[in-house]
């Protein structure tokens, strides 16, 4: 595996669709959904079948510090990104982006969601091997996972797969054409009858250098203080909540992703839910 490899796990969401049982105190991902392990424990374990767990790190904001610690003792706490408040995607994206450069210029990031149900793990390692080697590769392109949609889902956005670029471990790996928010049934029922559009998982990888660059193109402004924010010392707790306090909450696909024209998707077949509420869990536990 590349020394430039990298996973964020991302742990910082509330999950509250899954009241009373996923709620702030204890979101879903802290939660045993499925099996004997928590969401995040059984992501930590498949994701450290890809990349070695001194290069996984853990995002999340500082209500969960403790939960995580707890979940998931090997994780050092030097490899925890605390976001001093819940800002959504783009600003932690960018604070991943500017620790990750000033360890590693030439780090690839793969962000990884802590709260999804996966059932085809050999299908997850080589989608994941495969999004490295391609992101590797093309330097400036963002990199993205499409999940095969089974049914029409309307809480799921939508990937459009556009002409194949290349295939990498083998697997095919196509332009993305445009990305769909979450459609009517009407819509959601077309596109799976159709083989060009995927289940957006929100799986991204990406050179830290180029978010860096994107987020300063396109969040210009944030960017300049997640800069700061990733130079500044723990000492400085009270200045860095302020000024992340500060920041627009924005989703990185909006902020950035959707943005972008050098974007590549890989379908993949992951057995793969997001556990987004009650009728999603039941179908997971049910097998449908």
């Amino acid at each position: 595996m590349n020394q430039h490899f990298y996973a964020v796990i991302m742990a910082g969401g509330s999950g509250t669709r899954l009241w009373p049982m996923s709620r702030q105190a204890s979101p879903k991902q802290f939660q045993k959904l499925v099996g004997e392990k928590t969401l995040i424990q059984a992501t930590y374990d498949r994701v450290k079948k890809v990349v070695p767990a001194e290069q996984i790190y853990i995002a999340t904001v500082e209500r969960y510090k403790d939960l995580v610690a707890e979940q998931l003792p090997k994780v050092a706490s030097d490899h925890i990104f605390l976001e001093p408040a819940s800002r959504n995607t783009a600003p932690s994206f960018g604070l991943i982006a500017y620790k990750l450069t000033q360890k590693d210029k030439l780090a690839i990031v793969a962000t990884v969601a802590s709260d999804h149900v996966v059932q085809n793990e050999s299908e997850f390692i080589k989608t994941f091997q495969a999004a490295y080697e391609v992101t590797a590769k093309n330097k400036g392109y963002l990199i993205t996972v499409g999940i095969n949609p089974d049914k029409p889902d309307t809480n799921y956005g939508y990937i459009k797969m556009g002409d194949e670029h290349s295939v990498a471990a083998g697997k095919k790996v196509f332009k993305v054409d445009s990305f769909t928010e979450k459609p009517d049934l009407k819509n959601a029922t077309r596109y799976v009858k159709s083989w060009q559009y995927l289940w957006n998982a929100s799986y991204f990888f990406w050179r830290a250098s180029d978010m860096a660059a994107w987020l300063e193109k396109y969040q210009a402004k944030s960017a300049r203080v997640l800069k700061k924010i990733a130079l500044m010392d723990e000492e400085e707790s009270a200045a860095i909540t302020r000024a992340y306090k500060a920041l627009d909450s924005e989703p990185i696909d909006t902020a950035v992703v959707e943005k972008l024209d050098k974007i590549l998707v890989i379908p993949a077949d992951l057995g793969w839910s997001d556990v987004g509420n009650w009728g999603t869990l039941h179908d997971v536990l049910s097998g449908n």
